[in-house]
């Protein structure tokens, strides 16, 4: 994201920025305590996770690279009843939230970039919404590997069956057996909390149509606007 400013915009946020390091399950974003910062993941994966009333996280958006995180203050909130958690470990840049928006009042391009990017997510959001009641294991766990392997830009995905099943809402038995089919079918290799990708086709395959739609409108949206 941050890369894909302008010139000028870049320099808008550029004093305010600060380096920092993802750690795994690092948490960015408490629901419904106020947001402080805003991060630009640089490399990793961050999650937004929605709880279900007996208390499980069950995920609902990946941010990477390509994203921001706290875009609830872009449009006007302090906080959110979602959390946002580290889920692959990289690094990224954190600017305080009254920093950035104090940025976007300066700059009306920037604050599209952001927003245009908020309606990506919120299309990511439905997509997995989607997927959660018209798909089967196999399709939900094609997508969000591939998804994550987007995000990553490596056939490496360092995951355990423990974190797949936390974020699809599986049973722990159905991710394993799951990941084994797809082996079988020569899609990833397993290691112990390592999934290789090794046919990315034909996990588009097996996604069914469920990959792609989000893709494409983040891809509309930001790779193709000013």
């Amino acid at each position: 994201m941050l890369r894909s400013l302008s010139e000028e915009d870049f320099a808008l946020l550029a004093p305010y920025l600060k380096s920092m390091e993802l750690t795994y399950r690092q948490q960015l974003e408490v629901p419904n305590i106020p947001i402080a910062n805003m991060v630009f993941p640089e490399s990793g994966v961050v999650s937004i996770v929605a709880k279900s009333p007996d208390g499980n996280d069950t995920e609902i958006a990946l941010i990477g690279y390509e994203g921001v995180t706290g875009i609830a203050c872009l449009l006007g909130a302090k906080s959110t009843p979602h959390a946002t958690y580290v889920q692959v470990a990289g690094s990224g840049n954190q600017i305080a939230v009254s920093d950035l928006l104090s940025c976007t009042r300066q700059s009306s391009g920037l604050f599209e970039k952001l927003l245009l990017f908020t309606q990506s997510l919120n299309i990511q959001t439905a997509s997995t919404a989607l997927a959660n009641v018209r798909g089967d294991a196999q399709t939900r766990l094609a997508r969000w590997l591939l998804m994550t392997q987007d995000r990553t830009r490596d056939n490496e995905l360092g995951i355990t069956h423990e974190l797949l099943a936390v974020m699809l809402g599986l049973r722990r038995p159905w991710v394993t057996e799951t990941l084994n089919g797809l082996q079988s079918s020569g899609l990833v290799a397993l290691r112990r909390q390592v999934v290789t990708v090794l046919d990315r086709a034909g996990l588009i395959s097996v996604a069914n149509g469920f990959y792609g739609v989000a893709e494409e409108e983040y891809s509309k949206l930001l790779t193709s606007s000013p």
